[in-house]
């Protein structure tokens, strides 16, 4: 419970920069336009990839399209994996590095 009110309030404090990031990554779409369960995967997959180094990177990745997989609708968790896979690059490619 400690961990899931840790990541909501992180999610909500961050909002807005993770919601800038999202918009730049998610071609085509507008946040508008993206399901609001998706667009809460998406929000904390990437809090989780950008505030939480001790999550190892496809561990946040994975969980997010197991979210999505459980939550969206059938096609919900390959858009997650795009959106969240092009912002996590970096940080996934460094820690296949290590």
């Amino acid at each position: 419970m400690a961990y899931a009110t840790e990541i909501v309030g992180g999610v909500e404090a961050q909002q807005s920069t993770l919601d800038q990031r999202l918009e730049g990554a998610s071609e085509h779409w507008s946040l508008e336009r993206i399901h609001p369960i998706e667009k809460c995967i998406l929000r904390l997959g990437l809090y989780e990839l950008t505030y939480k180094p001790d999550i190892p990177a496809r561990v946040a990745l994975n969980e997010a399209i197991d979210l999505a997989k459980r939550f969206g609708d059938d096609e919900a968790w390959r858009f997650v994996n795009g959106v969240l896979d092009k912002l996590g690059a970096a940080r996934i490619q460094a820690e296949q590095e290590q």
